[in-house]
């Protein structure tokens, strides 16, 4: 289980306080070699609580950069992940 507010202006995206739940996340997504998310799919995309942990833990510096013209810049390069969507429906 996880803590975190969810972010509500681009300010806070950029330069809001990391609460120490996300800095450890980032982490460890800094450190794991391979990224494997699992959730059920709600109302056709993922549960609104794991976006909001993506976008605390996806800010700037870990996920990517701004370069000098503005472009984003990957941080990830060689790592790799698997999404698994789970759905409530029979087989």
């Amino acid at each position: 289980e996880v803590d975190f507010p969810l972010l509500r202006t681009k300010e806070e995206f950029e330069n809001g306080q990391l609460p120490a739940d996300v800095k450890q996340a980032q982490e460890a997504f800094r450190w794991c070699d391979h990224i494997l998310i699992v959730y059920p799919l709600w109302l056709g995309t993922m549960p609104a609580l794991l976006k909001g942990f993506f976008e605390q833990v996806f800010r700037p510096g870990i996920v990517f950069d701004q370069n000098a013209k503005g472009w984003p810049k990957g941080n990830l390069s060689g790592k790799s992940a698997r999404i698994v969507v789970t759905m409530g429906m029979p087989a």
